[in-house]
């Protein structure tokens, strides 16, 4: 038996983004605005898609969404619609396949994707920065931004047509290579969901289970079984999250694009902001003065702020490519807004390099292989930094006023509705308007919610008191809201205010939501108005016919009135008609003609 043991290949794409492909001595910056394939391995039907936008001084771009794809495996984050605000949302277009992982942190910062090929995908710092892993299996298949995975570094600027770029010699913006795998239209898949392919096709099938024997702390054997090619991983991708596999559930339209909860309208395709290309010959002090010597230090100082550093101190090309990093976004990008984002990263890298030797691991007491606490599990988020102080065992200690796992959560704020999806208005005459769907955040996912709705009139003043409902989670960052019962009072239309609450006391802010009775009423996003093909009277719509139910003597006639009974003469009177006959005047008086007066 010949055994060949080959480490895993990486990839990375952090910052605005500054890109570390599979074999590349030097960083490449992508400074560019749009769609792109980061890592396509078309024998295995795989691909992962970035979305930039403008950030920073907007000189720059900043990775805003991502899409993966393994086979019928479609998974989208996606924060483009409020760039780097921290509302990301999450989505799939088809059921998993078993074997697929998903998991998110609580705060919604950090999302770790375990694919059934051993592939995974960590997505840190709600979104910007991308760390793509994938089996030795694909060695010399990989193409995109990522570069080529065969071992040649001079071969990584390849375009998808075959044509090679010649290799960076230092930090630079292979502009040839980074434009030849922008996609748009049918070929993003942030605006067309792929057909489903056919999974015997490839190379594994989702029915096989790969096992293997563990050695439990007590001296005991066990067998662990997954269809997942690689069943023991490093798990680093995101950390203590919890698993939110089970929580998604697929919203696409067939053919088309992806949709919100509550709708089965494609969303509307995505304007690209424009981005100027970047000055490449720009040079120190930057726009804000910052000169290169004071840049290096503010760089060192972020990449020493992690508490990996020590570990990591000995790898110069990791501490190197940080402080490279840094410097570009002072330079290119005319801030520090990054600094956090680099530590972040550092402190990534350093997990990935430090997860490569054995000696960095442990057996837990199930007998998995899992890396030692101190490097992995203890280790608080960089997101701690701003309102926290990173205490034991990597539990984040919140100032007064913040909670959250990594302080992240405003206490007084209470739940912030960010948008409904879909209308902000209901029609029952065309669907139950039992639910609407709301994008939430400043909330840990993993407590229960309220939904607060209550009704108001058309000048917003309160009618009765608030009803309380469960919050649904539909998924991490979209709750769903029962509505009061609405059918059965039959009313034409009703306002709400909803808001949410972890407590029933501290409530966040309020959106507006309208249900209405398209019967009678022509609702706009600003007003109603009466129809006239039908009667709304009282509050209630009538079809132009309708006989009133507690008075059969009562229709409703548009013809006559659309906003009250018309009675039925139920026995009808023919009367006959009166005739006028013409007088003479009296003999002493004559006919004058009319006189008109105008005043001058």
């Amino acid at each position: 038996i010949t055994v060949k043991d080959e480490t895993t290949f990486k990839c990375s794409l952090t910052g605005d983004p500054h890109i570390m492909g599979f074999d590349s001595l030097f960083m490449y910056d992508l400074f560019k605005s749009g769609d792109f394939i980061a890592l396509i391995i078309q024998e295995r039907d795989f691909m992962v898609q970035i979305r930039t936008v403008p950030c920073g001084s907007g000189s720059v771009a900043c990775i805003c969404g991502i899409v993966v794809r393994e086979q019928n495996n479609v998974i989208k984050v996606d924060g483009c619609s409020k760039p780097f605000s921290g509302q990301v949302s999450m989505n799939i277009a088809y059921k998993l396949s078993p074997g697929t992982i998903i998991q998110r942190s609580a705060d919604g910062y950090r999302f770790g994707i375990y694919l059934q090929s051993g592939s995974e995908v960590r997505i840190d710092s709600g979104g910007t920065n991308l760390f793509i892993s994938i089996p030795a299996f694909d060695k010399g298949l990989g193409k995109g931004l990522c570069g080529t995975n065969d071992g040649d570094k001079d071969n990584d600027f390849t375009h998808p047509d075959g044509k090679v770029d010649p290799a960076c010699i230092g930090q630079c913006i292979p502009n040839s290579f980074l434009e030849s795998w922008r996609v748009s239209g049918n070929n993003s898949l942030f605006e067309v969901v792929p057909d489903p392919v056919n999974t015997t096709d490839f190379m594994y099938k989702s029915s096989i289970q790969y096992c293997s024997c563990l050695q439990k702390s007590d001296g005991n054997s066990t067998i662990s079984c997954s269809t997942r090619q690689h069943v023991q991983t490093t798990n680093t991708a995101c950390p203590n999250c919890p698993v939110v596999t089970d929580m998604l559930a697929p919203s696409y339209v067939v053919g088309a694009g992806w949709v919100k909860p509550g709708t089965n309208k494609p969303d509307a395709p995505f304007v690209h902001p424009d981005i100027k290309d970047v000055d490449t010959n720009k040079q120190w002090p930057n726009v804000q003065g910052i000169t290169e010597v004071q840049a290096r230090n503010i760089c060192a100082e972020a990449v020493q702020k992690s508490q990996l550093y020590l570990q990591c101190q000995h790898f110069q090309q990791l501490i190197n490519s940080a402080i490279s990093d840094c410097l570009s976004d002072i330079l290119y990008g005319g801030t520090t807004y990054f600094l956090d984002d680099i530590t972040s990263v550092f402190t990534s890298k350093c997990q990935l390099q430090l997860a490569q030797n054995p000696d960095n691991y442990v057996t837990d007491s199930e007998g998995n292989q899992v890396m030692k606490p101190e490097l992995l599990d203890h280790i608080c988020p960089a997101q701690c930094a701003k309102h926290g102080q990173c205490g034991e065992k990597g539990q984040c200690n919140c100032q007064v006023g913040w909670e959250g796992e990594t302080c992240l959560i405003e206490s007084i704020k209470g739940p912030q509705l960010l948008e409904i999806k879909g209308e902000l208005q209901c029609d029952i005459s065309l669907s139950q308007c039992d639910n609407i769907y709301i994008d939430i955040s400043n909330i840990n996912f993993l407590d229960k919610l309220w939904c607060g709705l209550q009704e108001v009139d058309v000048q917003g003043r309160r009618i009765g008191a608030v009803v309380l409902t469960t919050a649904v989670f539909i998924s991490p960052n979209t709750i769903m809201c029962t509505l009061p019962s609405f059918v059965a009072t039959e009313q034409a239309l009703k306002n709400y205010t909803v808001s949410a609450s972890k407590d029933g006391v501290v409530f966040g802010n309020e959106l507006s939501f309208r249900v209405f009775d398209g019967t009678c009423l022509d609702c706009c996003d600003i007003l109603c108005l009466e129809k006239n093909s039908a009667c709304h009277i009282n509050n209630i719509c009538y079809k132009n016919g309708t006989v009133y139910k507690n008075d059969a003597n009562k229709i409703c006639d548009v013809t006559r009135s659309n906003s009250d009974w018309t009675l039925i003469n139920t026995k009808p009177v023919t009367a006959a008609p009166e005739v006028v006959y013409p007088t003479r005047p009296p003999r002493d008086q004559t006919l004058k003609p009319c006189q008109f007066c105008f005043g001058g």
